[in-house]
């Protein structure tokens, strides 16, 4: 388990982390975008962000954001 040989957190975060990731997926239709950070890639998140954030910015009809 690459979480466990991480030596980072311990069962119970692991645990909380793996609960969280699950809820996400099965929240997955609510969103219109997946970012995934992989292990030694963030750039490729960061630039995934970024062509969001200009897509967002270039849209014919701006959508209604509400926190």
């Amino acid at each position: 388990d690459r979480l466990a040989s991480r030596g980072t957190e311990t069962l119970d975060e692991r645990g909380r982390r793996l609960a969280d990731a699950e809820r996400e997926m099965d929240a997955l239709e609510q969103f219109e975008y997946v970012v995934v950070s992989a292990r030694g890639h963030l750039a490729l998140a960061v630039e995934a962000l970024k062509a969001i954030i200009v897509a967002e910015r270039h849209r014919t009809s701006p959508r209604l954001i509400r926190l």
